[in-house]
């Protein structure tokens, strides 16, 4: 019997060998890949905090360049209160007066605001949190309700 030697295709264990390798591969790949993505997500939840602070920060810096001066026909009073709370926990308090912001950077419609920036802690959880307290519309005959916007949790002293 004679033997041919210029066959056309590859025998099962070559085939075998190749699908084994190949799978080594994409394991090791999914290993590395795996792992890369476990780091990002690390970095990210050990960066939130800091980045979350930096926002609050940035917000407080924007209402203190619109503050108005404590003099003149319209501003008022600029009072800073450094204070502890009951437990002891401090219970810090700026109360200003500022020209509104928009995003847009259009002038809204009530030009001045009176702003309250202080610690409030949850009673449930104990946690404190960094807290703007805004008054829109002080010419207004009627009294408007403030709006509280939490800026950071987790903050232990202003």
């Amino acid at each position: 019997m004679k033997r041919r030697l210029d066959r056309k295709g590859f025998t099962l264990l070559e085939m075998l060998v190749a699908m084994t390798l190949m799978a080594i591969l994409a394991g090791a790949l999914y290993a590395s890949l795996n792992t890369a993505f476990q780091g990002r997500r690390a970095a990210e939840r050990a960066l939130e905090p800091a980045r979350r602070a930096a926002a609050a920060l940035d917000m407080l810096g924007q209402n203190l360049e619109a503050a108005l001066p404590p003099t003149g026909l319209l501003a008022g009073e600029f009072l800073g209160e450094d204070a502890d709370g009951e437990n002891g926990e401090p219970a810090d308090r700026l109360t200003f007066h500022a020209l509104a912001q928009d995003q847009s950077g259009a002038r809204p419609p009530y030009p001045i605001n009176m702003l309250e920036i202080f610690l409030s802690t949850d009673d449930e959880t104990g946690e404190t949190a960094l807290v703007r307290h805004t008054t829109v519309n002080l010419l207004s005959p009627e009294v408007s309700e403030p709006v509280d916007e939490v800026l950071c949790q987790g903050v232990r002293a202003f």
